[in-house]
């Protein structure tokens, strides 16, 4: 953001959706056995420039929410 201009091309087609649905171009269709704890502080480390390695030895990172679903380890 901060390399960002503030402004659009005046030459910018315009697009009507007054009568469409949008929908992103890139949907990741996948599912989870449930859901348990979130992540969130996670981004905002991520924003501040946190790699994943470093998110992932302070203990987040996705292991961190595979532990959170409380799954028997080792088959026990």
């Amino acid at each position: 953001m901060s390399q960002w201009q503030g402004g659009l091309p005046a030459d910018l087609p315009e697009l009507d959706g007054s009568d469409a649905v949008v929908f992103p171009g890139f949907v990741d269709a996948h599912t989870h056995m449930m859901f348990a704890g979130n992540r969130a502080n996670e981004f905002a480390l991520r924003a501040e420039g946190a790699t994943y390695q470093e998110i992932a030895t302070q203990g987040g990172g996705i292991l961190s929410t595979v532990r959170s679903v409380g799954l028997p380890r080792n088959g026990s």
